[in-house]
């Protein structure tokens, strides 16, 4: 992943899908106001290359031990096109609530 976080600094991170195609997802950060809140343009290289979106990730305590955030994700041409996006949010978030989990 590379990563200027600062507001107009650009990001960019590489994977490969499940079937093990490469993919990338890259933006510019809008907001960046720790620890509460994330804002980021987000577009990606696969199927109608070019539709931009913008995600914003907003962090509020729940209590001492838990973090509540919320993802908002918009930009979206076609329903189907969220719902996949849907789908691929659920997996990342999964994948940091793992991250975060005591070893």
């Amino acid at each position: 992943m590379q990563s200027d976080l600062r507001v107009g600094g650009k990001w960019r991170t590489e994977g490969k899908t499940a079937d093990g195609r490469p993919f990338a997802v890259l933006g510019e950060y809008t907001r960046v106001d720790p620890p509460k809140a994330l804002g980021f343009t987000w577009n990606h290289d696969w199927g109608q290359s070019g539709l931009p979106g913008d995600a914003r990730a907003d962090r509020a305590d729940a209590d001492v031990l838990r973090t509540h955030v919320t993802l908002t994700h918009s930009g979206f041409t076609s329903v189907s096109d969220r719902d996949d996006h849907n789908k691929g949010w659920q997996r990342v978030l999964a994948w940091l609530n793992a991250y975060l989990q005591p070893r």
